[in-house]
């Protein structure tokens, strides 16, 4: 016969381990559920005007009277958009800019996130291609405000003369942006 407290010791450690597994089994699903969530975010502009994929923005200012989008040499503008994260949870974005400009239109950009300017600087404008930003965190209920400001850079008054002439050039910028959970949370 085995002695009442090794059959006590062993019922014990055996609850435990009972009691450890079920705690680890309710932790992974947990996890499960956690990187299974969707994710809830919304890109509005200033005026709260949503936006989604593929979206035609006015960027760029419009005249009053054709409603054409006007763009010159010289002009200069801003562009206000909102990240909206409407999840219990951190997020990662990744912002990416784009362009069609078969015109060669000179035009320069820089980024400022809430105050500050995240990409280019007061006095400093960048081209298109050095227009992205990695890795920003976003907090759970909160909403994070861009500004993205344009200039059409002059440079040569004559380039910028012949495009001016052309009857149909045209500019597109693209703005992507992916987005992940924070797995650090």
């Amino acid at each position: 016969k085995k002695p009442i407290w090794l059959l006590i010791l062993i019922a014990v450690l055996l609850a435990l381990l009972v009691a450890l597994t079920t705690l680890v089994v309710f932790d992974i699903i947990a996890e499960k559920r956690r990187e299974a969530q969707e994710i809830d975010i919304v890109m509005t502009e200033e005026s709260g005007n949503a936006w989604g994929q593929k979206d035609y923005l006015s960027i760029f200012p419009e005249d009053v009277r054709t409603g054409e989008k006007l763009l010159a040499p010289g002009y200069e503008g801003s562009y206000d958009f909102v990240v909206n994260n409407e999840n219990d949870l951190d997020l990662i974005i990744h912002l990416t800019f784009g362009d069609k400009n078969a015109a060669e239109v000179p035009m320069r950009y820089k980024l400022r996130m809430g105050n500050v300017y995240v990409i280019g600087d007061k006095d400093n404008y960048v081209t298109v291609d050095k227009l992205a930003l990695e890795d920003v965190k976003v907090e759970p209920n909160s909403a994070t405000r861009f500004t993205l400001e344009w200039m059409w850079v002059e440079e040569d008054d004559e380039k910028d003369t012949a495009i001016g002439n052309l009857d149909f050039a045209t500019y597109t910028l693209t703005i992507d942006m992916a987005v992940e959970k924070n797995l650090d949370n």
